[in-house]
């Protein structure tokens, strides 16, 4: 989990640029987790193929998690108490009760994980780490 948002900070002033995922060039929030995990050794399936919500659950290296805690990946809703699957916004909550995101008039930033945030939470993921594999 350290290391997640280790690597996430990094990516902090990134501008926004839709349908990317390049440090220091531009990303979308998508592109953001995408570019983090691609870091860290794994990889989200293309959004072309599926959407946000349907990549994070189809992989091995994130859980659901009932309550948001530091280190996890949050999909929020464009509206608040608003059930919805597309055009889901993505961030990883961090220490301070913040999370860090891709905003699309400031680029990778943090933001205070408040009421606007709060209202719109859809989901939340644990971030499980690397398999220990033993040869």
């Amino acid at each position: 989990m350290n290391q997640l948002i280790a690597i996430a900070k990094t990516w902090l002033a990134t501008p926004f640029k839709s349908g990317a995922s390049i440090k220091g060039f531009g990303c979308d929030c998508a592109g953001f987790l995408e570019g983090v995990f691609a870091e860290l050794g794994h990889i989200i399936p293309p959004r072309l193929d599926m959407n946000l919500e349907q990549g994070l659950e189809s992989v091995d290296f994130l859980t659901p998690s009932f309550e948001p805690k530091i280190g996890n990946i949050l999909l929020s809703a464009q509206e608040p108490n608003q059930c919805q699957t597309q055009n889901l916004h993505v961030a990883i909550l961090i220490e301070n009760n913040q999370i860090i995101h891709s905003h699309w008039t400031r680029g990778v930033t943090l933001n205070r994980f408040g009421a606007w945030f709060q209202k719109r939470l859809q989901k939340s993921y644990h971030y499980l780490g690397h398999k220990n594999w033993q040869l």
